[in-house]
């Protein structure tokens, strides 16, 4: 999203993401009825109009649900280097506590802070 974002904006065009909660058939049986009547599907309705409004937000991930509005964020943790071969998939899946620890992550600018991140990491510069 980030990557897309910035080719975008070039061309004044913006990238979202809308993370909506509504009672559909894929929540059926796993909240009480009293729940679902709360997330009206009709009740997402408004973020969807925001994120796509001639003045909306660009890289905004904006949930939704039964009225209520949240922002999510993407992150990127520390994580670990292993380096390459054979052995990095056992190595990675022994250490994915690790991998996925969120102390001290960030909320990169750009998608392209990841690569710069992994490369910084391997011993490049």
């Amino acid at each position: 999203m980030q990557t897309l974002a910035l080719e975008g904006a070039k061309n004044d065009i913006r990238v979202n993401c809308i993370a909506p909660t509504a009672a559909t058939r894929m929540l059926q049986g796993l909240l009480p009825e009293n729940q679902l009547a709360a997330l009206h599907p009709a009740a997402v309705s408004p973020a969807v109009a925001v994120l796509v409004a001639e003045d909306a937000p660009t890289r905004t991930v904006l949930c939704a649900g039964a009225g209520s509005f949240e922002a999510a964020h993407i992150t990127l943790t520390q994580g670990i280097f292993l380096g390459t071969g054979s052995h990095v998939t056992d190595q990675l899946a022994a250490r994915l506590a690790e991998v996925t620890d969120r102390a001290g992550e960030t909320v990169p600018a750009t998608g392209f802070v990841q690569a710069e991140f992994e490369v910084h990491k391997a011993g490049g510069s």
